[in-house]
């Protein structure tokens, strides 16, 4: 079910516009400080945002649904049933500075931590060092350091920053310009696996994270730092099991993959596209593995410790190996599966969720625009591993001020407001007697319906009571197709219905 207030909910902006302490006000001075130009009175103030703003999302969870794409490979068999594996790939681009109510994107996966700190170099336009990495922290919503820092007079600034997120500090960057182009460089190895019996490698990995932002002045103030993760997170979900099954427990190995490498950044980061990474040598291969418990079906295994932060790397060119075991009852499962048939590198700045689930695993997940008077471009997407058919409830109520409700809403009440559907929806769309629209043709596995269930629904009532609101759902379906008669006999689809209209 996909819920949506559609009063006062807009996009998430992450900007924010943190002060690092009060802006100074003390006199300029008169000289040159170790031949460092004449500095203003203004202290350099600094704010810290991520590459995207968020549109708000219908989706249960409140974050962005992992969607297989491309082909489901086959793994084996479990209970009698096939067991597939596809991958997701998105943008690692969730918030790494949250405001209040906001979720943090520390490693790869929403959770509740966050950076709390980061490393600051500064140059001047003629080359020379003006700020060592000087660190910042924060502290009340605030981006604080010492001594304080001033902007030169007559010269612009380029910033550099950096950050990791637990243990101690895994790398020591080079920043650098020259000819109007600013980067650095860095090597990085992965934490030694422990000799542990049970490993979670995973949990002893890192997020790096950088910024670049050059040519900036006292007018820029404050300067904004927008970071990039220079690592790719791996991360991994279990869907639907055959019937019955109760999966105790999960090991999952990355075999065969670079542990180490150096990166050379390049202004702009954009994307992760300011990231190149090289394997100098013989490059090293090690295995990693994260154990995992409490795992039911549908759920996401890999919690902020327990997503895998890789060096990005090509996966097609050598045995990199995923390695998947559990234990349903008493029996235990083990698979293996070359990751350059999954995807063919992993990238920076980038997330790849490996779905594991049976054959004809259906799932769906609805996809909009809301503002506060207006609830947009409602689009439902086949997110399981099978060719599904589609259908759809709308359903909403109103809702007053201290949560009570009211009353029920109606989507053909033009009182309330107006409905807009596409020109030829009805095409795509056939109502049945249950009250569902069903989607008149299969939608294959990662894609969208055809064309949206509604445009657009605009709201003109104030509502029943003072200050109510209206909350609507939108109740979503999905079976495989050659299930369709069996599970819907009534649809307008279903080639055994009493409906006169077939499809």
């Amino acid at each position: 079910m996909a819920n949506r207030v559609l009063q006062g909910a807009k996009g998430v902006s992450l900007y924010l516009a943190l002060m690092a302490g009060a802006l100074g006000t003390t006199s300029c001075q008169d000289e040159l400080n170790n031949g460092q130009p004449i500095r203003t009175g203004h202290q350099i103030t600094f704010c810290t945002q991520n590459d995207t703003v968020w549109d708000t999302r219908s989706l249960s969870d409140n974050r962005p649904e992992t969607r297989p794409s491309g082909s489901a490979h086959f793994l084996g068999m479990v209970e009698g049933d096939s067991l597939f594996i596809s991958v997701v790939e998105e943008e690692n681009d969730a918030p790494l500075f949250p405001t209040a109510g906001t979720q943090s994107h520390t490693k790869g996966v929403y959770a509740s931590g966050e950076f709390s700190s980061f490393f600051l170099t500064a140059y001047l336009e003629n080359g020379s060092l003006y700020v060592d990495n000087q660190k910042l922290e924060k502290k009340d919503e605030n981006w604080n350091y010492s001594p304080t820092l001033y902007w030169p007079k007559d010269y612009s600034l380029h910033f550099f920053a950096y950050a990791w997120n637990i243990g101690n500090k895994p790398i020591t960057p080079q920043f650098s310009m020259a000819n109007n182009t600013y980067g650095g460089s860095f090597s990085y190895a992965l934490p030694t696996p422990s000799a542990e019996e049970v490993k979670n490698d995973a949990e002893a990995q890192p997020d790096l994270i950088f910024a670049i932002t050059p040519e900036q002045t006292r007018n820029s103030n404050p300067v904004n730092l927008t970071f990039y993760h220079a690592l790719s997170a791996i991360a991994f979900r279990l869907g639907e099991m055959p019937a019955g099954a109760t999966v105790s427990g999960a090991t999952i190995s990355l075999a065969n993959v670079y542990a180490a490498g150096t990166c050379t950044m390049s202004y702009p980061l954009t994307g992760g596209e300011g990231f190149s990474w090289s394997y100098p040598g013989t490059p090293t291969l090690q295995s990693y593995t994260e154990n995992f418990s409490g795992v039911e079906s549908g759920q996401m295994l890999s919690s902020d410790a327990e997503t895998f932060l890789m060096i990005p790397q090509p996966l097609k060119e050598k045995e990199a190996l995923l390695q998947v075991s559990f234990r349903i009852g008493a029996k235990d499962y083990n698979f293996e599966k070359k990751l350059g048939e999954l995807t063919e590198q992993w990238a920076p700045h980038k997330r790849y969720t490996y779905v594991l689930s049976r054959s004809g695993y259906v799932e769906v997940s609805v996809d909009d625009r809301c503002t506060t008077d207006v609830k947009s471009d409602v689009k439902i997407q086949n997110t399981g591993l099978t060719t599904a058919y589609i259908r759809a409830a709308i359903v909403g109520y109103w809702e007053s001020p201290n949560g009570d409700i009211v009353s029920a809403w109606d989507i053909n009440d033009t009182d309330a407001g107006t409905l807009q559907k596409a020109a030829n929806w009805e095409t795509y769309w056939k109502q049945g007697d249950d009250g569902f629209y069903y989607h008149t043709a299969p939608v294959a596995a990662g894609n969208f319906t055809q064309v949206p269930l509604f445009e657009r629904y605009e709201l003109k009532s104030r509502g029943p009571v003072q200050g109510s609101k209206l909350i609507i759902s939108i109740v979503s379906q999905a079976i495989a197709t050659d299930l369709l008669n069996t599970a819907w006999p009534d649809s307008p689809l279903a080639t055994n219905s009493n409906n006169d209209e077939k499809n």
